[in-house]
């Protein structure tokens, strides 16, 4: 399988044949959706799994993908219902019929992924906040489209960085209890502005509730300044580096881009992803160097530049180490390598 965090990379080898885009979140308290990684798409081609960007994703299929944070892609052309209707629902773009053997392939590929990434923590009855570290956000992101979204999310781990999904329960911003949302990396909280409005330099309260009920607190405030434009070119000459500029700069933000590059050699094809930290933010420029988004020895066609700001919140310090609550502004940008 793939991972999309920092310095991780992934090559799959084509072995020709339609693609089928298809989702692999699991949403149990809310409304069903497919998803799937915001910066690739698992395709089946014929056995292989093929790594496409967003952009190659629509123009190949006809689909429409909604990008919001980290692993939600939403595809609006639902095709087949393969599992328990009750619990779980995996989407298709409208292509065709996919055989059989490669629901079953898929749904092997989460089991496993499943195992490896849910912790044995979700199925205890947790009343110690010191086992968990959670990490709690309020995103306003804009996609490569430039379309805004806002989503309120919240990740709980273990100690070895499993996710953990509380047993008996639950987690509420301001009032609003999220809904527990299963995808290839594991459990997280999430719901999105249609039920709490976002406004920058606004506090978000959250309140963990473990199962014997008691309650810890996180606070975000949003952005004084959020970011209003990000400039990244349409096209790239490969060759050379690129200069990146930006606007609506926090003075109290950190902030650092996500690189993300697609590539293809003779026989395989892939991407590379990796983090850049931003040492001058206030400037509202850099360079980026041909060595951050040009993959050594193949062919890079695509790059996805996200720059991300994020300003600290406070969170109950008797959960674990490695907790987090903060607000999280991110402007994505696609660009064609020439």
């Amino acid at each position: 399988m793939y991972q999309t965090n920092s310095d991780a990379s992934c090559t799959s080898h084509d072995g020709g044949g339609k693609m089928y885009a298809l989702s692999s979140s699991i949403v149990k308290g809310g409304e069903l959706k497919g998803c799937i990684d915001r910066n690739s798409v698992l395709g089946f081609y014929n056995n292989p799994v093929a790594i496409v960007s967003p952009r190659t994703l629509e123009k190949n299929t006809g689909c429409t993908v909604l990008p919001s944070n980290e692993f939600q892609y939403i595809f609006l052309h639902a095709f087949d219902r393969a599992l328990d209707p009750t619990t779980t629902q995996i989407f298709f773009t409208t292509m065709g019929t996919i055989m059989k053997q490669y629901i079953q392939a898929f749904l092997v590929i989460i089991a496993l992924v499943f195992n490896s990434c849910e912790s044995p923590l979700s199925e205890q009855s947790l009343s110690d906040p010191k086992l968990i570290s959670p990490v709690v956000q309020v995103i306003k992101e804009v996609d490569y489209k430039g379309t805004t979204y806002y989503r309120y999310r919240c990740d709980l781990y273990d100690k070895y960085m499993r996710s953990v999904e509380l047993k008996d329960g639950r987690i509420s911003v301001n009032g609003e209890n999220l809904i527990v949302v299963k995808d290839l990396l594991g459990t997280y909280y999430m719901i999105d502005d249609a039920r709490v409005k976002y406004n920058p330099n606004t506090q978000y309260s959250f309140v963990i509730t473990l199962s014997d009920q008691s309650q810890y607190n996180a606070s975000v405030t949003t952005h004084k300044v959020n970011l209003a434009g990000f400039n990244a070119p349409a096209n790239h000459n490969k060759t050379q580096n690129m200069n990146l500029t930006w606007i609506g700069i926090d003075s109290n933000a950190t902030m650092h881009l996500t690189v993300t590059s697609y590539y293809k050699t003779d026989t395989s094809q892939g991407f590379k992803v990796h983090s850049v930290n931003i040492l001058d933010p206030k400037a509202g420029a850099m360079t980026l160097p041909t060595s951050e988004f040009i993959v050594e020895n193949t062919n890079t066609y695509e790059v996805i530049i996200t720059l991300h700001s994020e300003v600290d919140g406070t969170i109950d310090s008797r959960f674990y180490l490695n907790r987090r609550a903060f607000s999280h502004d991110m402007i994505t940008k696609s660009i064609i390598l020439q």
